[in-house]
């Protein structure tokens, strides 16, 4: 009986729930995320005092476990500090931009917490 009364509540919260949702907000979900040890000189995407492409270091990460390789730049991941001698697995929440900006970015990388760090092998 007490089952009962707990899951019609459930169902009575996600049915209020999803009628809340406002589709301006960007949507938000957590993903791990693999850095290589590597920075390469790149041309990215520059949100800061304007819009546009500029010069800079590029990190290559990838959705862990299995997705492909991506050169982005060091400061794509909003409070992370990339250092290219080490290899890190990280806990990201990924943010949809509602509205970006033509050829811009689709989504926002946010550091939520630190899984592993490795020095990177020699060579």
């Amino acid at each position: 009986m007490r089952f009962a009364r707990l899951r019609r509540f459930g169902v009575l919260t996600l049915a209020l729930g999803a009628g809340c949702a406002n589709p301006n907000e960007p949507s938000e979900r957590l993903a791990a995320l693999d850095v290589a040890a590597s920075a390469l000189p790149c041309v990215h995407w520059v949100s800061g005092g304007g819009y546009g492409y500029g010069y800079g270091r590029c990190m290559n990460i990838r959705e862990y476990p299995d997705g492909a390789w991506e050169s982005v730049s060091q400061e794509t991941v909003e409070d992370f500090t990339f250092d290219p001698s080490y290899e890190y697995r990280l806990v990201v929440a990924i943010r949809s931009i509602p509205d970006p900006p033509a050829s811009g970015p689709s989504q926002t990388y946010h550091f939520r917490r630190l899984v592993a760090r490795t020095a990177a092998p020699p060579g």
